[in-house]
């Protein structure tokens, strides 16, 4: 990914991540030095990179082999949350009705002790790219419900989502948005209809 972004005349910051196996859910953020293995998801998100100063942040999952059951259904939930959010997006919509689109987080993740809202920060949630990494507008159920803030045309955000598949692995998915007058324009171009599979 570095290399790409070089041979682009793109800048790396603070950021490509990598994660894979038992580190994929919760979102732990570690780097490890672990062989990856058939059955793993790995996910990837490409933070704080820029061209001509323009700053981008996107995640994709990716299985090693064949994905369970249970992590395709995971990868389908995330989806689902992510564009039951992206479809209603427009100027004027506010965040509060965009975050009300993705579950409570007691609810869905009460099973890594998940207790209180705020304990979900960067799980279900999107943030303003630009100049800077994390700019308004910011999306997620902790502020925007009780502090709402109205989307305009011609913002950019990033918008991700992230779920566990129940067998000690987790999916996370992002797309990066342009406000249109009329809905979006979806700016990455990774496939994310379903999980990639890196055949074996």
């Amino acid at each position: 990914m570095f290399k790409a972004c070089y041979a682009n005349c793109g800048e790396v910051y603070s950021g490509v991540f990598c994660t894979s196996g038992p580190y994929t859910w919760p979102n732990l953020r570690h780097h490890t030095g672990r062989r990856l293995n058939p059955g793993d998801v790995i996910y990837m998100d490409v933070y704080n990179t820029s061209w001509n100063g323009y700053k981008t942040c996107y995640y994709r999952t990716f299985s090693i082999g064949e994905p369970s059951k249970a992590t395709k259904d995971a990868y389908q939930r995330a989806y689902d949350w992510l564009y039951d959010a992206i479809n209603i997006i427009k100027p004027g919509v506010t965040t509060k009705e965009v975050a009300e689109k993705w579950p409570p987080g007691p609810e869905v993740w009460s099973d890594i002790g998940v207790a209180h809202e705020d304990q979900t920060a960067g799980n279900n949630w999107a943030h303003g790219v630009g100049l800077t990494l994390y700019e308004p507008p910011m999306v997620w159920r902790g502020c925007s419900i009780d502090h709402p803030q109205v989307i305009e045309e011609d913002m950019c955000f990033a918008i991700e989502t992230q779920e566990g598949d129940g067998e000690g692995q987790g999916v996370r998915i992002e797309e990066v948005i342009h406000v249109t007058k009329t809905g979006v324009e979806i700016l990455s171009k990774w496939p994310v209809k379903e999980i990639s599979v890196i055949p074996m």
